[in-house]
């Protein structure tokens, strides 16, 4: 396979970086706690409390019907990349091809991410009985799911910062 998923993850982890820590890019912790153990407390805590008898499939759905359109837009990002780096004037700016490949990937991965929980889900749904999951299970759906959504609110984030860079 030339193109394997844990490049996307490495490109994503690559923009969790904090570039004022030369030499290398290290990893800020409050990235770490937000996109990671905020969604694995949150998955505990769903495994805790929810109701034993979930309905998998219209979770099922939404996720894959959100997934579809950060799909979506991953492709239209990478489309305004290539006009961007085609571009003779925006083609010299440093700091707006920076955003636009640190947007890409991390859509990239938001897409992964939404992808893995559409199709957990889709096997979930399609082997559970009667909608009943192992707690262990519940959890992961519930960090995945929080997990996508923090990986979201990374993406509109990083699109506030690109429209700010062409304002200016």
């Amino acid at each position: 396979m030339k193109y394997m998923p844990t490049d996307l993850i490495s490109a994503h982890w690559k923009t969790l970086g904090d570039a004022r820590k030369p030499p290398k890019l290290r990893v800020m912790a409050t990235d770490l706690a937000v996109q990671y153990a905020l969604p694995v407390v949150f998955g505990v805590c769903v495994a805790l409390w929810a109701p034993d008898q979930l309905v998998v499939g219209v979770l099922f759905s939404a996720v894959a019907i959100f997934t579809g359109l950060v799909f979506n837009l991953t492709f239209n990002v990478t489309d305004k990349a290539i006009d961007i780096r085609r571009d003779e004037v925006r083609n010299n700016d440093a700091n707006l091809i920076t955003l636009v490949d640190t947007l890409r990937s991390n859509l990239n991965y938001t897409s992964l991410v939404g992808i893995t929980l559409t199709l957990g889900l889709g096997g979930a749904s399609m082997f559970a009985t009667d909608g009943e999951l192992s707690r262990g299970v519940v959890a992961v759906f519930g960090a995945m799911l929080a997990h996508l959504l923090i990986l979201c609110l990374v993406v509109l984030r990083r699109f506030v910062l690109l429209h700010d860079q062409l304002r200016s």
